[in-house]
């Protein structure tokens, strides 16, 4: 059986609805995260636990109303009896706040479970050829998990800081995310050519 400890320290992303749609999305799922590990470091994706298909409109969506904390019964418990947070509104206060009124708390002790929405079938749409598809899918999940990390860690957000984030992620594109976009896809056609023979 698996410790709410171990269970907090997962970080498994479900992006089944984006793979459905796009065959590479999970490149551009791994291409976002190599990046958020080797040259941002601020472990965007962490809070991440769902990426859906966005039907219409934008690249992306981050909607807080979606989020969801997964917290220590015992410390739910807590935090409820002192009368800050109600089971309401505890998914919809940022962490930040949280921590406010309870110094005490470690981050480890609340995981977010936040959704973010991608427009696939756009970018699908837009783009030609599937590096520039998975560029732009990866810069969408980055650009929307910057949205999620600041509202969780600084109780706001705003365009500034997820454009910053693509931008980084635009240039590191230009030198090593450029090797590794080609390493994953690379990696990709060997399993495909794998389980096609098999």
């Amino acid at each position: 059986m698996v410790t709410f400890r171990e269970f907090l320290q997962t970080k498994n992303i479900d992006e089944s609805q984006i793979d459905s749609i796009y065959n590479k999305a999970h490149i551009a799922v791994e291409l976002a995260r190599t990046f958020d590990q080797m040259a941002d470091k601020r472990n965007l994706l962490n809070n991440i636990s769902v990426i859906a298909n966005l039907a219409s409109g934008a690249y992306g969506v981050y909607n807080s109303g979606e989020n969801k904390k997964i917290i220590q019964p015992q410390l739910q418990q807590s935090l409820i009896y002192y009368g800050k947070v109600t089971p309401q509104n505890l998914n919809n206060i940022p962490r930040a706040t949280i921590k406010q009124y309870y110094p005490q708390i470690q981050d480890d002790q609340i995981r977010n479970t936040d959704t973010i929405h991608v427009n696939i079938r756009r970018i699908l749409n837009e783009l030609l050829n599937d590096e520039d598809r998975i560029i732009e899918i990866a810069a969408t999940i980055l650009h929307e998990s910057t949205h999620a990390y600041e509202r969780e860690n600084y109780g706001k957000t705003s365009e500034a800081g997820p454009l910053k984030t693509e931008a980084a992620f635009k240039v590191w594109m230009q030198g090593p995310g450029k090797q590794t976009l080609q390493g994953l896809m690379a990696n990709n056609r060997n399993l495909f050519q794998t389980q096609n023979s098999s």
